[in-house]
């Protein structure tokens, strides 16, 4: 951290990813630099993504496809996640998306935590995908959840609405400047596994509410 505040006083000026960045860095700074902020952009997949019609017919199928798009280390909380879906198992299935190199103890903690809950039949681990099964994935699900103790933009959050798919995030970071809660997805205090199961059950049986957020 020291280095990190003499590199960013020594800068001219900065480009931001998010005004939660923003609020980051300069909280660091001894003196005021000129800033912008600019988000990342998200229209890769523009192309791709679902239409109306696509969008209200899937959110009439069976199960509640829950998609989890990030590299598997505590961060991200997938561990969250999990202990929402354990007793949902019926209504839910849970594709994970994201390498797991990055922290191989965490990943371990994740494959065991699965194999020991009897989650391998809901829960998949995909590792990392290509654009075209990516954007498969997209489109085959429901509802993004990626429930970070920390995030410095999200761009998963507002990729996967181009494909209506509402986000679930935390408080914590920047996803408030991407999700609008109760409008296109929900968010939690960081590490609720208690509200996110609650909420991922009310999507699961209420299919006009996950088509309304989802549109």
């Amino acid at each position: 951290r020291v280095i990190e505040k003499r590199y960013l006083q020594s800068v001219d000026g900065f480009i931001f990813n998010s005004k939660t960045t923003e609020r980051v860095v300069t909280g660091l700074l001894e003196i005021r630099k000129p800033s912008v902020v600019g988000y990342p952009p998200t229209d890769r997949f523009y192309d791709r993504m679902s239409s109306e019609q696509e969008i209200r017919e899937r959110a009439k199928s069976d199960k509640l496809r829950v998609l989890f798009l990030g590299n598997v280390i505590y961060r991200k909380g997938l561990h969250t996640l999990l202990n929402a879906v354990k007793g949902l198992r019926s209504k839910v299935r849970v594709d994970v998306v994201g390498g797991l190199k990055a922290e191989p103890g965490y990943a371990a903690q994740i494959q065991e935590f699965i194999k020991a809950n009897a989650l391998s039949s809901f829960v998949f681990l995909h590792g990392t995908l290509d654009n075209e099964p990516l954007v498969e994935m997209y489109r085959r699900s429901h509802v993004m959840v990626v429930p970070s103790s920390y995030e410095g933009f999200g761009i998963v959050y507002l990729e996967g609405m181009g494909f209506g798919l509402p986000a679930i995030g935390t408080t914590a970071g920047a996803a408030g400047e991407v999700i609008a809660h109760g409008k296109d997805g929900y968010l939690i205090e960081p590490d609720d596994a208690e509200t996110l199961a609650k909420l991922l059950d009310e999507l699961a049986n209420d299919r006009e509410l996950l088509a309304r957020l989802s549109l």
